[in-house]
């Protein structure tokens, strides 16, 4: 499930960047381009949220899956959210593969 919502997640913080550049290029420095500019980091923020969000919500389920699955891991141990070896996921520095133990 977070793969089908982390790469339309990953779709819109690249094309806000793609229009960041496009509004730079074409549009006079002022107010409109100003605006414009706001709006479209405002994009690219919520996708990313959205993306830590689907993050911890698959961490979650993780450790839920583990915890009631009668292994004797999830029985004596609980993990901590978001400690998979790695996961596509939206992060600061956009999307892809990344790393999520080190976190």
């Amino acid at each position: 499930m977070a793969h089908e919502l982390n790469n339309p997640l990953a779709g819109i913080v690249t094309y806000a960047k793609v229009l960041e550049k496009k509004v730079k290029n074409n549009l006079p420095a002022g107010e409109q381009q100003e605006k414009m500019l706001k709006e479209l980091e405002l994009i690219r923020s919520e996708s990313l949220r959205c993306g830590n969000i689907v993050r911890k919500f698959t961490g979650i389920r993780a450790a839920e899956n583990q915890l009631f699955s009668g292994s004797p891991a999830g029985r004596d141990h609980q993990p901590e959210c978001g400690h998979h070896a790695s996961s596509y996921a939206v992060g600061k520095g956009g999307a892809g593969k990344k790393d999520l133990a080190s976190e």
